[in-house]
Formats: structure tokens, sequence, C-alpha cells
């Protein structure tokens, strides 16, 4: 049977409708409201959510301030609601394993060979973030922790900022949902992230190397900022030519090392051609000497890892000679029979 084009365009629309309304009735039953109105409001956003590509969105509380990015542009695109909507399935006991989990949302503006851009959970301190069905109030959301309680689960975005989970696996028909205090701070380039947190002597090195530019543009890339003390304490920088040599020296490529990814024992190659050893010891990890003291700080095209010192590369170990004087070219082999002649003429004589 025939049947008129514009009722098939109008029918499809109506199916995700349905499987959206099911998200943003659970949304404002939780406290997220704001958040599942700005979802309605754009249908290509609202398309993705409703769809098999989101299976966790972390919903900001009712009252959350609207997001910016380092540089306090705001985003009109509404990328930063791709970037809550995650493609896995995640509980808050997910979260919670290990040394924690990277999460890929639906935001494809990263620099990642493809892949979306990610926000890490940081499991390190013991979750106090509770499982239920329905949020009770953003007034409670604010007592939520006293100063006697143990800290919620954060999860790691841009600039190495981070949001606490304050209601947890809110179930819906796509998968859960995760409440948090806060929206999830956009991804910047490595030089706008080490200005905007403050580590100047690195973003100046980073500058006058020449390739800052090329670094921000890189896509799959880890570095580690030394920070500013760092700097001041050490005479590390000794053990480089150039600041290019020294901030080469510090990005590993063709690697995005969420803390996750960081493998006790992993040996890595720097952009400079030297290696660097991962050593993790209980909740502390460590690159060759120096020790990581602020994690995840997502970049547009990787992470960022801030150390407590400068990277001092491996001192290549001396190969002993096994050959021979025969061994040696050239007028090498003269001379050394001349020099051999020598000490038996030295000898004899005594």
């Amino acid at each position: 049977m025939w049947i008129p084009k514009f009722l098939i365009v109008s029918v499809l629309p109506l199916s995700a409708l349905v499987e959206a309304t099911a998200l943003l009735e659970a949304l404002k039953s939780a406290g997220a409201s704001e958040f599942a109105s700005r979802i309605e409001s754009d249908p290509t956003v609202a398309a993705v959510f409703s769809s098999s590509d989101v299976q966790t969105v972390f919903a900001p509380i009712d009252g959350s301030v609207s997001p910016t990015v380092g540089r306090g542009k705001r985003q009109t695109n509404n990328q930063d609601l791709l970037y809550h909507g995650i493609k896995t399935s995640n509980k808050v006991g997910d979260l919670s394993e290990g040394s924690g989990k990277k999460l890929e949302s639906n935001d494809k503006t990263a620099n990642l060979d493809g892949a979306g851009q990610a926000a890490v959970s940081n499991p390190l301190n013991v979750t106090q973030s509770t499982t239920a069905k329905r949020w009770v109030g953003p007034i409670q959301a604010r007592n939520f922790t006293n100063s006697t309680s143990k800290p919620l689960l954060k999860i790691f975005t841009g600039l190495g900022n981070d949001v606490n989970i304050i209601q947890g696996d809110i179930p819906y028909d796509g998968g859960f949902i995760q409440v948090v205090d806060s929206y999830f701070t956009l991804p910047e380039a490595l030089s706008t992230t080490a200005i905007a947190n403050g580590h100047t002597t690195f973003a100046r090195l980073d500058n006058a190397s020449g390739n800052a530019s090329i670094l921000d543009n890189t896509p799959t890339i880890t570095c580690f900022i030394p920070s500013n003390a760092a700097f001041s304490a050490s005479n590390g920088t000794s053990n480089y030519a150039s600041s290019a040599s020294l901030i080469s020296g510090h990005i590993i490529p063709n690697f995005v090392g969420y803390l996750p990814s960081l493998e006790n024992g992993a040996v890595h190659t720097t952009q400079g051609g030297t290696n660097v050893t991962i050593t993790v010891q209980g909740n502390d990890y460590f690159v060759n000497n120096a020790k990581i003291i602020a994690s995840n700080q997502i970049l547009t095209n990787g992470v960022a890892h801030v150390i407590d010192s400068i990277i001092v590369p491996p001192t290549p170990t001396p190969v002993p000679f096994t050959g021979s004087a025969s061994t040696l070219k050239g007028g090498n082999t003269r001379v050394a029979g001349m020099v051999l002649s020598a000490l038996v003429a030295i000898l004899a004589g005594f």
C-alpha cells in the first residue's frame, strides 16, 4: 500500500520520542529537570540520547551552573550535553573499581582518532554515593556529606575539574542515570589547559619550543606536566639540551594514558625517543622519578597529569668493549700497535 512520504517522516521521530520520554521522565523525577529540558529542546541531541549510543547519563542536578570552557566562552551547540551521554552501561560499582574507568561519551569533537571525548572515574577514595530510584531534592544534595563522611565518587573532566555523583544507579529504559552536582567541564588544548591551571613555567617552555600548536593538534597524546615548584626546586632541566627536547621528553605520542591505563611496569617511549617507566605503589603513580600529584586533566586530544619533578631520562648503560685491537679501523690500528710496542720496550728496560 502506498503511504505518503510526509506520514513516513512523521512516524520515525515518534518512535524516538517514545524512548526519549522514558529518559526525560526519569531525569525529571531524579531532580534533573533543567537538564532534561535542554535535551528536549534540541531534536538532534534528543535523538542521540534516545538511541543505544547512550547507556549512562551523568545528569547535573537542578540549579547547576551552565557550563563554560577554559576561556569562559559558553558553548552554543550543546556539545556539553553530548559529553554527559556515555556509550556504555556503568553503575556506581563499576566506576569504583581499581584505578578508575574511562568513559567514552557521544561528544565527537575530540581529536582522538574518531573516538568520543572521555571522562574518567576516580575511585581512590571510598564512595558514599548511594543507589536509589528517585532523588529527593537539591537541598539534601548540598548536605549529602559532612566533615565525618567519606568523599563522594568523582568523575574527572576537562581541565582536571571533577563532579561528584550524589545519587547513583537510577534506572531508565536505556540504562542508568548518575546524578552529579555540576556540569562536566569541556576539555581544552594542552597549552590552554596548562595556562588555565597555573602551570606557567611549562606553558612558557611549551611556547618557546615552537611546538605548542603541533601538540595542541596532534591526536592521542599523554603529557606529564612538571609543576612550577618542580621547575624551581630541580636542576632537571640540565638533562635536556633545549626547551623543545624537555617538552618532547614529557610527551607520549599515540597513547592516551588516563590513570586507569597507566599500568605498573609499563614502559613508554616519549616523543623525544627516551623511555619512561610507570611504577604504581599503593595509590601513588610514578613516571621514572616523578610522582603524579594531579591526574586526569582531560585534553581535547588526550590527557595530562601533573608531576612533582622533571622527568630524568634513564642513563644509558655503557656497553663493554668485547673486541680486540684488530677490530679498530684505519689509523687507530697503527696507533694501537705503536702504543703496544712502546709498552713492551718500557717493560724491557726494567
